[in-house]
């Protein structure tokens, strides 16, 4: 009498043998394994893929909250940027733009009317190349309104010769923030749900300064983060 076992496959679950109909069964892409129609997705069959992954995002995460902690140990709530004015105080805040103007610099082809002017450091961490010596805090820049986030970072990364691999989708990412995203708690105005911790590189910096996400004179900041 010939075993059932070799009739069909078994669910790796429940061991249901599918020998009358192999296409109520199917292999999960991720761990390899077969099963049944009740237990074929990720979750229904704990795939050991998924558990590891949701472990590997949990490192992620806690390694940019690590970094994100660290940009806020050095950008303090209440600290105040030299020349920067206050954003309730029209008369400080274009005294700032105008000390801002007289040293800032950017792509100088772009034109007067496009231009935003902010502050810009770059702060290195551990996953960003090694790149600490080149730290730097507070410099004076403008950009063009028009630009896309992405291009704003990878124009920025040329300027100062920082490594940037954000077309690599499997390396860390060079992202911009700013001081108002990550200290003002009290402020709800984010790029988007997505990310409520730096700006998106498909968004445009002249929708951000109209919804009011960014300002003038605010001070940005570019580090790395885990992809």
């Amino acid at each position: 009498m010939a075993e059932l076992p070799h009739l069909g496959q078994h669910c790796s679950i429940c061991s249901i043998l599918d020998s009358v109909q192999i296409t109520q069964s199917s292999v999960c892409n991720h761990c390899m394994k077969r099963f049944c129609l009740n237990h074929r997705h990720q979750v229904d069959h704990k795939c050991l893929k998924l558990i590891s992954n949701q472990i590997d995002d949990k490192k992620i995460d806690s390694k940019t909250d690590e970094i994100l902690a660290k940009i806020r140990s050095v950008y303090k709530p209440g600290m105040n940027v030299k020349n920067r004015g206050a954003k309730n105080n029209p008369l400080a805040l274009k005294v700032a733009l105008m000390k801002l103007k007289s040293k800032a610099i950017g792509l100088e082809s772009t034109p007067q009317e496009e231009r935003e002017y902010f502050y810009l450091s770059f702060i290195a961490n551990e996953i960003g190349y090694n790149q600490q010596c080149k730290e730097f805090r507070d410099e004076p820049i403008f950009l063009c309104r028009e630009w896309s986030i992405g291009k704003c970072v990878d124009w920025l990364a040329q300027k100062w010769s920082l490594i940037n691999k954000n077309n690599q989708w499997n390396a860390p990412k060079l992202i911009l923030t700013s001081e108002r995203l990550l200290i003002d708690t009290n402020d709800q105005r984010k790029c988007c749900e997505k990310q409520k911790n730096f700006f998106c590189f498909s968004h445009h910096l002249k929708d951000l300064l109209a919804d009011n996400v960014i300002f003038s004179t605010d001070l940005l900041i570019l580090t790395y983060l885990e992809n």
